[in-house]
């Protein structure tokens, strides 16, 4: 089991090993803010785990599985360098930035000009619009004349973009149709939503697959 150190564990639950790296203990999460290690969802497991895992039932591994491997050779192994923990729309976001801003190391990073953008080949972009780094445009993307996008943000692959509309702080998945004035701030836009001509998206949205908006 990967671990990870963090200075406030509350919301997480600390895990504690002895200097072997064997679990001793599942602590629940902290009322206070207090340091510790915490499971960083990266697993090395035994087939035969699986075993444990009843069939045609929703099981919890982290609940009802790893607290009876204590004793049994559970180890937990200490990670060091960029973790992040992207369960809430707020993190995920977060994490993305880190990626566009080069706060952690990737290949995509290094692939980003001095802008801080990184536009596909394959896109099309209206010589009146914009693009403020950090931005990501991937393949097959369209952007009408007078649009903005970025700065933060990413635009996923077969986009179309409207004219005059304003995509900041925000992620786009593939297949997103975006109305002429839009306006989408703080968002995580799933795959094939489409957004009509002058309608508003608001900081800390989060859009489903396939959702409609109206204006």
């Amino acid at each position: 089991m990967g671990l990870y150190p963090v200075a406030d564990a509350t919301g997480y639950g600390l895990v504690r090993r002895d200097e072997d790296g064997a679990v001793l203990e599942f602590l629940e999460k902290p009322e206070r803010p207090v340091a510790g290690e915490i499971n960083a969802g990266i697993y090395v497991l035994e087939r035969s785990i699986l075993d444990l895992v009843p069939d045609r039932q929703m099981v919890s591994i982290e609940h009802q599985v790893f607290p009876r491997l204590i004793g049994q050779g559970l180890h937990g192994l200490p990670l060091e360098g960029y973790w992040k923990d992207i369960g809430t729309p707020a993190r995920y976001l977060t994490a993305t930035w880190d990626i566009l801003e080069r706060h952690v190391r990737t290949a995509l990073g290094e692939d980003l000009n001095p802008e801080r953008t990184w536009v596909a080949e394959e896109a099309e972009v209206a010589v009146e619009a914009r693009i403020e780094g950090p931005a990501l445009v991937e393949e097959g993307v369209t952007i009408g004349a007078g649009a903005q996008v970025g700065p933060r943000a990413v635009i996923g692959p077969g986009c179309e973009i409207g004219q005059g509309a304003t995509i900041t702080s925000s992620v786009l998945h593939r297949g997103c149709r975006i109305g002429e004035a839009a306006t989408v701030q703080g968002a995580i836009v799933g795959a094939e939503v489409e957004i009509a001509d002058g309608a508003p998206v608001a900081p800390g949205s989060v859009i489903g697959a396939g959702d409609k908006i109206a204006a």
